[in-house]
Parts: structure tokens; C-alpha cells; sequence
């Protein structure tokens, strides 16, 4: 019943906001791509563009980061979930395309509910639901993106791996543990956290050579086949080159790492200002004081001076209204609880892990573009694992204490925050997506905004878009359109923008179309000898 309940509280989240939107644009082109493939009936990848032949660099390709690959047109990183996105899309269209993704978030649970009983505890219902429902996990259920599922798997291979050396089973684990690598990379630094991990801790005594090889004949079998998969139908390895591009940034910008670090583990707004910061990291510690309070019967008068005090910048943090949290720990108390939680053997063990793949994952994550995500997106596996480690060590103690009561309460409303959010941009993107996307399929749609139209990959392929990310590129991309034949040019701005000018044609319409965190100026020109529309 619980699974069952967890699944029926994400649909109603869904259905509260659009499924025509999600939380950000990365998953817009994953929809893009899904749209085009079940549309043309087709397992190609290929996303098209109109303008190829006027613009064969795809500078302006509205879909930001597409790869040319030959004549071909790639957004997509990872081929799994798309391919098994297609039947879904034939089903319903863009609502359907949550499906995978909401019962990765159960599935997520169900594991976290094992591996709790391997620690210890007497009812797995707990982890469950601290998971499946109140952890990133959940808010990421809710895009059409590869980030739950690979979580969900990976923790299922965990739970397999603790549960001890039995027939069969080191086959699933190393099975598991590529899967999730194949759809997410980030899952690539926990295999290995694990892997040096189970080597020289009490691990390594449930696991005979021969189990070992297994797991990685089943790891490496997966990871083989991928690869012949993206060969077949990319023409190369995505994945491997992808994985080459992450080690080469692992070793440069520890200026913008250093603080996207910062941002994804403590920040509590999504800006990286100092001031921004150290908001964040005094409301961690105070988060922190609390969970080490609730989980030991006595503490120190300095750690319970903080416990009453500084939880007062995260709860500040939620007065400001609807928005991104993009620190792990703010985002997941539950978490915190697991870092500072007394800990020994397995759990020792578990939460060794857990840190050191933050730390790998920290150490190569991309840089940039992290502020406008929820709790670390990178950071989904390990923060799981400490929420399970969090959740066991209250469940130990007299959790009705105040601190303890404290502690659910806030990871609750956080949980619930980051849902609420997830509905109310998402109807709003989607909102304010429909009106820009209204007008003849032969009209261009110039959007200044590296990221919208990848926002509107629901509606892909519906009007003639270009990308122009500055002045200069709007001039491009206008006059891309004026050859190409356009009789309606529409420019898509900030709200505040001047009145961009586009020679041969006429401004026939300006309207402001609200969205959160700001809008868009829609303005609409029609050509001078009057061939386009009145």
C-alpha cells in the first residue's frame, strides 16, 4: 500500500502542475527527442533542423547543446530511457512520459526499505518513505529525466550487495550498478566508492573472488552493450566521449568548482554570492546541531545554543516563497542527520561510501548552471544513502523528542516545498510556452534565452525556432529567417527589452507573457510588402 500511496502522491503533484513543463530545460530536449523518434516512427535519434543548410554549424539550433554528428542532429546523452520513452509517447503524449520516472521513486523506496533492515532497523517503512516521498528523489520523479530511475537502480544494487554473496546475485549487482552508470555517469564514482570500499572494509568477507568476478562480468556486459547500442544508432560512443569530457574538466576551473561545490551542498537560494553562502552553511549547521541532538540522548550547552538557533536561516529561507534549493543538505535534512549519526560497522561502512562518492562526484561534476536545480542533482545516490543512515538512527532513539519532531517536521516541509515548486513552475513554463508557441507553423520564433526553447521541446518541431544568444546572434538568426522565406518573424525577450529592429518588416503586435522568476516580451513582425499576415 505504501508504494502504491507514494505513486498516487506523485500523480496528484503532477497533475497540480503541467506535464507539458518540467523542472528545468535538459529534460525539454530529452522530450524533443522522444517527440521526433515517436513521431516519425523511427528509433534515430535525430532531432532534425529546419535550418541546417542555411546555418550547417548550428550555431542557432533552438535546442542548446545539439551535436552534429554528420547529417545528423543529437541532444541526447543517454539512450535508454528515451527508447523506452517512445511506446509511452505513442500512449499519451507528454503526461505519459512520467510514467517511468514516478515508479522509480517507489522502486527507490523499496530499496531504501531494505537496506535499512540490513542495518538494523525493525521496519523498513520508514527509509521507504523518507525516500520515496520525502527526498530529491521524489521532485525528480517528476521530470522526464534520467535522474531518478538511475537512482532508484542503483539503490536497488546496493540492497542486493548488502544483503550478502548469494547464487546469482552478484550478477544483478554488477547488472544494476551498470544500468544506472549507462543512464547516469554520475553513478560511475559510487561504483567505485563501493568497489575500494567493499576491498578493505568487513565487506570484502561476504564476497568470494569468484562473486567479484561476476559483478563486474555483469557490470562490464552492460556497459559493452550500451556502447554497441549508441554505435549502431549515434554512430559513436556517446557515453565514452561524454565520460573523456567530464575527466577533462575534473582537472581545471577549481575557481567555479570550488563554489559550485559550495552551491550544491550548502546553498539554500539558487544564487552563489557569499551572503548567499553563508546563509546556507549557517542554516546546515544549525540542521546539523539538531540531528546530532536527536540522535544522542545528551549533548554539549554549545551544540543545543545552535540547534535553537541557527535552523532559523533555513526556515528564513522558506519565507522568501517557491524556489530552488540547491544545496544537498538544506534540501535533505534527513541527510544531515546521516553525516553527524553515530555509526558503526555496516553503517560506518555505508556512510564512508556515501561521503566518498561526493566527494569523486564534487570532483568532477560539470561546472556552471548548477544554481537553478533542487538538492545537488548529481548528488541524488549518496544523499539517498545518508537519508536511509539519518532515518535508522532516529528511528533508534526516542524520535518524539523535541529535537527529533523538530528534524521530521523540517525534512517534511522541505520535502513538501520542493513538490510544490516543482507543480508551480512547471504550470507556469508550460503556461507561458503555449502562448508563445501560438501562431502559423511556417512563423519563426526567435528566442534570446539559451535555455527556452529546450523549455518548450514539448512543442518541437510545431514552429520554425532559432536561437540567438546575444545581439549579434539575433541579427543572425533574423536574417537566417528572412531567407528561409518567412513571411512572421516573432522575437522572444526578456520582459524588459528594447524593441528589437528587424529590417523588411513591420512590429504588428507586442505582448508580455508572465512567467515565474520574470516573462517574456513576445514581439511580432510581419513583412513590409504585406505577403505576411495582417
Amino acid at each position: 500500500m505504501s508504494l502504491v500511496a507514494i505513486v498516487v502522491a506523485l500523480l496528484a503533484v503532477a497533475a497540480l502542475g503541467d506535464t507539458r513543463a518540467w523542472s528545468g530545460s535538459d529534460a525539454g530536449g530529452k522530450v524533443a527527442t522522444v517527440k521526433v523518434m515517436a513521431e516519425g516512427r523511427t528509433v534515430d535519434p535525430d532531432v532534425g533542423y529546419w535550418a541546417a543548410a542555411l546555418d550547417p554549424d548550428g550555431e542557432h539550433h533552438p535546442l542548446y547543446n545539439t551535436s552534429q554528428r554528420g547529417d545528423r542532429w543529437i541532444q541526447v546523452t543517454s539512450l535508454p530511457m528515451v527508447l523506452l520513452s517512445v511506446p509511452l509517447w505513442w500512449m499519451g503524449g507528454a503526461s505519459a512520459l512520467l510514467l517511468l520516472p514516478i515508479l522509480s521513486a517507489p522502486l527507490a523506496g523499496w530499496a531504501a526499505g531494505r537496506i535499512a533492515v540490513t542495518l538494523g532497523a525493525q521496519s523498513p517503512l520508514p527509509a521507504l518513505w523518507a525516500v520515496g516521498l520525502g527526498s530529491p528523489v521524489a521532485f525528480y520523479s517528476l521530470d522526464v529525466w534520467e535522474h531518478a530511475p538511475a537512482t532508484a537502480i542503483a539503490l536497488l544494487a546496493v540492497a542486493e550487495a548488502m544483503e550478502g554473496d548469494r547464487p546469482r546475485r552478484p550478477l544483478i549487482v554488477g547488472v544494476l550498478a551498470g544500468l544506472a552508470v549507462v543512464l547516469r555517469l554520475e553513478m560511475a564514482p559510487a561504483v567505485l566508492a563501493f568497489a575500494v570500499l567493499t576491498l578493505v572494509s568487513s565487506w570484502r568477507r561476504r564476497w568470494r573472488p569468484p562473486s567479484v568476478v561476476a559483478v563486474a562480468a555483469g557490470f562490464l556486459a552492460v556497459l559493452a552493450s550500451n556502447q554497441v547500442l549508441e554505435r549502431l544508432l549515434f554512430g559513436s560512443g556517446v557515453r565514452g566521449a561524454r565520460a573523456a569530457g567530464v575527466l577533462d574538466q575534473a582537472a581545471t576551473q577549481w575557481s567555479a568548482r570550488l563554489r559550485d561545490v559550495a552551491l550544491t551542498t550548502i546553498g539554500t537560494v539558487p544564487g552563489d554570492g557569499p551572503i548567499d553562502l553563508l546563509v546556507g552553511l549557517a542554516g546546515t549547521i544549525g540542521l546539523g546541531a539538531v540531528a546530532w541532538r536527536a540522535c544522542r540522548p545528551t549533548t554539549s550547552t554549545l551544540v543545543r545554543a545552535v540547534a535553537t538557533v541557527l535552523p532559523g536561516a533555513l526556515i528564513g529561507r522558506l519565507g522568501l516563497g517557491l524556489g530552488f534549493i540547491p544545496g544537498l543538505l538544506p534540501a535533505t535534512p534527513w541527510a544531515v542527520a546521516g553525516l553527524v549519526a553515530p555509526a558503526h560497522g555496516d553503517r560506518r561502512t555505508l556512510r564512508r561510501a556515501a561521503v566518498l562518492t561526493v566527494v569523486l562526484v564534487l570532483a568532477t561534476q560539470w561546472t556552471g548552471q548548477l544554481v537553478a536545480q533542487w538538492a545537488g542533482r548529481y548528488l541524488l545516490l549518496p544523499g539517498a544513502l545518508l537519508t536511509v543512515l539519518g532515518v535508522v538512527a532516529i528511528a533508534a532513539t526516542d524520535w518524539r523528542r523535541p529535537t527529533g519532531v523538530i528534524l521530521i517536521a523540517i525534512s517534511v516541509v522541505t520535502a513538501g516545498w520542493g513538490l510544490a515548486w516543482h507543480a508551480h513552475r512547471s504550470a507556469s513554463f508550460a503556461g507561458a510556452l503555449a502562448e508563445v508557441v501560438e501562431g502559423s507553423p511556417s512563423d519563426a520564433v526567435i528566442v534570446t534565452d539559451t535555455h527556452t526553447g529546450r523549455e518548450a521541446g514539448n512543442w518541437y518541431g510545431e514552429r520554425r525556432w532559432l536561437r540567438g544568444d546575444d545581439d549579434a546572434g539575433i541579427e543572425e538568426a533574423i536574417a537566417l529567417a528572412v531567407a528561409a522565406g518567412t513571411e512572421t518573424v516573432e522575437v522572444v525577450r526578456g520582459p524588459d527589452s528594447p524593441v528589437p529592429v528587424v529590417d523588411g518588416f513591420v512590429l504588428t503586435d507586442h505582448r508580455v507573457v508572465s512567467v515565474v522568476g520574470g516573462g517574456y516580451s513576445v514581439w511580432r513582425f510581419d513583412r513590409l510588402d504585406g505577403t505576411g499576415p495582417a
